[in-house]
């Protein structure tokens, strides 16, 4: 049997996972809302006009934010001449260039500045809940 003061951290810690979890569902489901109801209009593409992409339908994205992984619906548009396809909504959030949240991203560089990376991934996890992969 563990001590109580044991007991008690991993109740915290359980607890705490739980209610992000709990948390990232309510942010999903908000972020799906606002889409809907067409709060991420698409961008301005800088020289390009609309009828120059194809919307190709929703895709998912998974991304870390600060409660946890959760899944981001956003529009795809593919250019019609051939290249790379779009997600604006991506810009909107800030999830761009990687795939986490800017509050997870805040984060993860301010825990990198301070610590090597393996430290990092650590210390987020057990500290915050956040899982970062090391590739």
């Amino acid at each position: 049997s563990k001590p109580e003061s044991q007991m008690l951290g991993q109740t915290e810690f359980d607890l705490r996972d739980l209610l992000h979890r709990f948390g990232a569902e309510a942010l999903a489901a908000a972020l799906e809302e606002r889409r809907k109801k067409g709060a991420f209009i698409k961008p301005i593409v800088v020289s390009a006009t609309e009828e120059d992409y194809l919307n190709k339908g929703i895709r998912k994205r998974t991304i870390v934010s600060l409660l946890g992984e959760i899944d981001v619906l956003r529009t795809y548009y593919h250019p019609r001449r051939g290249g790379h396809g779009l997600c604006p909504r991506d810009a909107v959030l800030g999830i761009e260039d990687d795939s986490l949240s800017p509050a997870a991203r805040r984060l993860a560089v301010d825990a990198g500045l301070s610590e090597s990376f393996a430290t990092a991934v650590d210390h987020l996890r057990d500290r915050s809940g956040i899982r970062l992969s090391e590739s």
